[in-house]
């Protein structure tokens, strides 16, 4: 960015200067006098919550809920005594509620899987130990779904994560000195497709604002401070178990301390364990088949042997999709460019910079070879918090 001087004079104007010469030169006098740092920072910042809070509006206006919201909904409004016909009724009618009408038929006639599901209740609950594991979000459902309603339960929550986010990052720059990038951040957002994500109805916005301020605790050196955060995010989506196997690697490669990233992952180890130990959890192996090998109308009974080649299949699906669908590799490849482009240039990066920046590579890159999902919502917390570590090593400043 191009660097401007407020207390700089402004470039005489040369006798002959024609009208639009003199009318530029005296527009150049009034915007070296008026704009300062102060101004201009407060300006972005009201920017970038402004267009958060339109698309969050957006979103809550017209929700586009997938597939995924009708497990969640059946989960959170399900009672001990329901039978699967119950649930699934439960659960479309509450989509049949929020859905426009061509979205509807969309969830339950768009491919022989959405129609199996929704004439046959037994092959829907077969679907629901995949969802199960996600408890956080389902009792952040059951706990607001008396007082509002199922879908504007959903809502609540990714609304609720969407503020989280906003203040978080407009803290975070503040704090770092760089709240001048802050139309930078915006971009990222926008392009990890923050508003689709916003509109649907799962955990990922929720454990994303949950992640990010673990990220901001460390980067502060609060380092015991992160650990509710990952505790509940981890609630909210259990892969983030392989973000705290991430910090120890990172955190013991650049020498920062161990005790506290230690201990997290112990702490997520336990809740995963927790987590995955009940509800007729199907297993690693069945579900990375289910999701990105060929899905499954009934999941009962589903216990396929293990398979190289089945293995590199959804690999290759997942490169595919990712880079056909999705921006979050771009936005990567960007970001280790501009990793690159702070060291050419000889800045100097704090060694826990270092340490979060590793992290979030190693986690990107275990969550796919994990679980190939191409989805930008998948990687969302790692994006913008490598986008926020690299901004304030780079702080860019238009005016100061």
């Amino acid at each position: 960015m191009t660097v401007a001087d407020p207390d700089r004079e402004a470039p005489s104007v040369e006798e002959g200067a024609t009208p639009s010469e003199r009318l530029l030169a005296n527009v150049s006098t009034v915007c070296a006098r008026v704009l300062n740092p102060g101004l201009v920072e407060a300006a972005l910042a009201v920017i970038f919550a402004g267009t958060l809070a339109v698309i969050t509006v957006l979103s809550v206006v017209r929700p586009a809920p997938d597939w995924d919201a009708l497990a969640y909904y059946a989960l959170a409004l399900e009672k001990p005594d329901d039978t699967a016909a119950d649930k699934h009724a439960k659960a479309y009618e509450a989509i049949r509620e929020q859905a426009s009408a061509t979205q509807f038929i969309a969830l339950t006639q768009d491919d022989a899987y959405r129609k199996r599901q929704f004439a046959d209740p037994l092959a829907f609950q077969s679907m629901m130990p995949m969802y199960a594991v996600k408890a956080g979000y389902i009792a952040s459902l059951r706990a607001l779904e008396p007082s509002m309603g199922i879908a504007n339960a959903a809502q609540a929550v990714n609304v609720a994560a969407m503020f989280v986010l906003a203040i978080l990052c407009l803290w975070w720059m503040r704090q770092g000195g760089f709240l001048q990038a802050a139309p930078l951040v915006l971009v990222v957002m926008l392009m990890l497709e923050t508003r689709s994500i916003v509109s649907g109805a799962t955990p990922d916005i929720a454990a994303a604002a949950l992640t990010l301020c673990a990220f901001y605790a460390l980067w502060s050196r609060k380092d015991w401070i992160a650990l509710p955060f990952l505790l509940a995010a981890i609630t909210f989506r259990p892969d983030t178990l392989l973000f705290a196997f991430a910090l120890i690697l990172a955190f013991a490669a650049c020498r920062e301390r161990l005790l506290p990233v230690s201990t997290i992952f112990g702490a997520c180890l336990a809740a995963y364990i927790l987590l995955t130990s009940g509800n007729g959890h199907i297993g690693w192996w069945a579900h990375y088949w289910f999701s990105n090998v060929q899905y499954q109308n009934d999941m009962t009974g589903f216990t396929p042997d293990f398979s190289v080649f089945a293995y590199l299949k959804g690999q290759a699906r997942g490169i595919l999709m990712s880079v056909s669908y999705f921006n979050w590799p771009f936005l990567g490849i960007v970001l280790l460019g501009g990793w690159a482009m702070l060291m050419r240039m000889g800045k100097s990066i704090p060694r826990r910079t270092t340490a979060l920046l590793v992290a979030s590579v190693l986690v990107i890159g275990g969550k796919f070879v994990t679980f190939p999902l191409p989805d930008d919502r998948i990687y969302m917390a790692f994006i913008l918090a490598g986008s926020m570590l690299l901004l304030s090593v780079w702080k860019p400043k238009a005016v100061g």
